[in-house]
């Protein structure tokens, strides 16, 4: 497992599982609602949440709370008068995202390529404007980490044999130097917009699944554009 703080502009309140909302594909699982208070929107403190069995062993100690900027992107928002976004760091990821506000779930996807099965845990927050998918696998078998087509083609064929979607668009994408794909995946009604990245033997990837009719797009853009690796 890997180490994470979820860097909340919110404190917790509650932290009791709410409710469970229907699935919206066939990788949803259940899920949880947090209720939230805002404080300083000025200052984001990155505070300790309980997702030890989806990150890590044990938790992050109180006196390494990190402080970070207001967000780049406008869609992403803290709103002192509302719920705002988490900035979710993954440590031993070397990286970090943004999640929008809403149901918080965790679960293990299994994803069959090529090259062996990827493990990828998975972290997801849903609301009625879409669900939000933020995934990770380390440990890459050689032939994957020498074929980023085969993890690609994976991931493809996984959405594609879903719920009727078909692949509207794909994009060559580059972070920094690591290779990458961005796909655009519809069906009548849904649209699934997927950036991912091999970076060091390790699968990056966000998703987002939201209705085409008033769809979110500043904030399917806001969240695929958050994605950051840290400075070595």
């Amino acid at each position: 497992m890997f180490s994470v703080a979820v860097v909340l502009t919110t404190t917790l309140t509650n932290q009791a599982a709410l409710s469970a909302l229907n699935v919206l594909t066939e990788l949803d699982a259940g899920m949880r609602l947090m209720q939230v208070d805002i404080p300083n929107p000025e200052i984001i403190i990155a505070q300790q949440n309980d997702f030890a069995s989806f990150f890590e062993e044990g938790r992050l100690r109180s006196e390494n709370r990190l402080q970070f900027n207001r967000p780049s992107h406008p869609a992403i928002s803290i709103d002192p008068k509302g719920r705002s976004w988490q900035l979710v760091v993954f440590r031993e990821g070397n990286c970090s995202f943004w999640m929008p506000p809403g149901v918080l779930s965790q679960e293990t996807l299994i994803l069959d390529t090529q090259a062996e099965q990827l493990s990828f845990r998975t972290l997801s927050s849903s609301s009625n404007q879409g669900r939000y998918m933020a995934a990770y696998a380390p440990n890459l078998t050689k032939a994957q980490r020498n074929s980023p087509e085969l993890i690609f083609n994976a991931i493809k064929d996984k959405i594609t044999s879903a719920n009727q979607f078909r692949l509207k668009q794909e994009n060559v994408l580059k972070l920094s130097k690591y290779p990458g794909k961005e796909f655009l995946f519809e069906n009548k009604n849904q649209a699934i917009a997927v950036r991912t990245y091999l970076i060091e033997g390790k699968v990056y990837t966000l998703g987002v699944q939201y209705p085409k009719t008033n769809a979110p797009t500043q904030a399917v853009n806001g969240f695929l554009s958050s994605f950051e690796l840290f400075d070595s």
